[in-house]
């Protein structure tokens, strides 16, 4: 006959193990090194972002200023300076926002474990 607490404990591990296949991953990182790398992701993508933007000013606005003979040095300051400034608030926001998943995805992974080690104990 089935115990029907293992069945409720084999389902639960089965479960955590189908919705949450990144926390497998988390077994090979660290704290920090998952942090560090989702903020690298992030920089390097707002960095895409605003190269993108960039090279159009420059292939689009600067020409037209410099027919016009308006001043082109303060866009391009005012782009650099607007991409810092949101680098450095998405990498604020994605520190925290990494550090959540982190903790959430290793809380899950911990329980997951923990359904294997009541199984084998029933054993």
């Amino acid at each position: 006959m089935l115990d029907p607490y293992k069945v409720r404990l084999m389902t639960r591990a089965e479960t955590i193990r189908r919705e949450n296949r990144g926390i497998f991953f988390i077994r090979s990182m660290t704290r920090p090194g998952y942090i560090a790398r989702g903020m690298l992701r992030s920089f390097l993508g707002v960095t895409v972002a605003f190269a993108s933007v960039l090279g159009l000013y420059m292939t689009q606005v600067q020409p037209a200023a410099e027919e016009t003979g308006a001043a082109v040095s303060r866009g391009t300051t005012a782009i650099v300076v607007i991409y810092i400034a949101a680098a450095l608030i998405y990498l604020i926001l994605s520190f925290f926002y990494y550090r959540r998943r982190y903790i959430g995805q290793a809380e899950q992974l911990n329980e997951y474990n923990d359904c294997l080690r009541r199984l084998k104990r029933l054993q």
